[in-house]
């Protein structure tokens, strides 16, 4: 069974992660086609849309669009890559920490600058490979024009 749900801030080309019962939804584009810096989480607490709840989370550093977003700890998010100029893919990729202990939807992330990549990136892919030589971030794809 599939069920509709709004969000707060309509939105297309964006990244999102589920973290124990949170779906936390990054950047993308807005009806005016416009990037977004802003995050919203969704608490998975039922079974049917009214039993969910959506509400605003934190700002991210810069507006982005057509990113990717993966877990990386129990306190991490590394959001990858993207558009953050209409024309320019980025190749940053930037840590974002879950602050241990908030209730409070704008106190879910820090974001700090992380790495970056050898070639920028934009519509691409990523995931978290557990190997015997530890645990790495795969990033796969891309659109660079």
């Amino acid at each position: 069974m599939t069920e509709d749900w709004l969000f707060q801030t309509p939105r297309s080309g964006a990244a999102s992660v589920v973290v124990n019962n949170y779906l936390f939804i990054t950047g993308g584009y807005n009806n005016e086609d416009e990037r977004l810096d802003t995050t919203e989480f969704i608490v998975l607490s039922g079974a049917s849309a009214s039993s969910i709840i959506t509400s605003p989370a934190a700002t991210l550093a810069e507006a982005v669009a057509n990113h990717c977003l993966v877990q990386v700890s129990d306190t991490e998010l590394l959001l990858i890559g993207g558009r953050t100029d209409a024309l320019v893919a980025t190749n940053a990729a930037h840590t974002l920490t879950f602050v241990t202990g908030s209730i409070d939807p704008m106190g879910f992330f820090i974001p700090l600058t992380a790495a970056s990549m050898s070639t920028p990136r934009a519509r691409h892919s990523c995931g978290l490979m557990k190997t015997d030589l530890g645990d790495m971030v795969v990033v796969m794809g891309m659109f660079t024009e």
